[in-house]
């Protein structure tokens, strides 16, 4: 049996529908704004890792290009040049993101160590790194202090906060 419904009603229903419609809409607007709004710098890197987008950096006294392969709390590592450069996330960044070149990736990199574990990881290989400031690039072998490290090279030491590095990566002449 049919039920019929009185032919009054369809109106009011279609209009019900695209009432709720609206309402469904601005909510997932507003909830979309709010997320935009609390996202922060890493927040977005890691988007950029897990699309595969090629970050154009320029940070400071140098230019960087490439995918990203590695995010922390306060640190990414992108694929640039002869070798990865670590970047301390900080206001010394303005990042190009493009989207259209998407690279080869594996799996969405996790969320990986501190910038300051990673200055550590550096010191225990004994590698020559180039130390990327606001100002300037050092040369050397690492000794990482709470706040600063020392950038030894030859009978030259040279003390850079920690807050004052932009970026670091292995000296592509400077493997032990």
């Amino acid at each position: 049996m049919t039920e019929e419904r009185p032919d009054d009603l369809a109106p009011l229903g279609g209009a019900m529908r695209a009432e709720w419609q609206a309402e469904e809409s601005e909510l997932t607007r507003a909830a979309f704004e709010q997320w935009r709004h609390a996202r922060g710098l890493v927040d977005l890197i890691a988007e950029c890792a897990a699309r595969g987008d090629i970050l154009h950096l320029t940070a400071a006294t140098a230019t960087f290009r490439g995918p990203v392969v590695e995010v922390g709390p306060d640190r990414f590592t992108i694929a640039a040049g002869p070798g990865p450069v670590d970047v301390q996330v900080g206001p010394d960044l303005v990042l190009g993101i493009d989207r259209a070149a998407n690279a080869d990736v594996g799996d969405t990199p996790g969320l990986g160590i501190r910038f300051r574990a990673r200055l550590l990881e550096l010191e225990t290989a004994g590698v020559t790194v180039v130390v990327g400031t606001r100002a300037t690039e050092v040369r050397g072998r690492l000794q990482v202090g709470s706040d600063h490290v020392v950038v030894t090279q030859a009978e030259l030491e040279r003390v850079v906060p920690l807050g004052a590095i932009v970026w670091v990566r292995v000296d592509e002449d400077g493997v032990r």
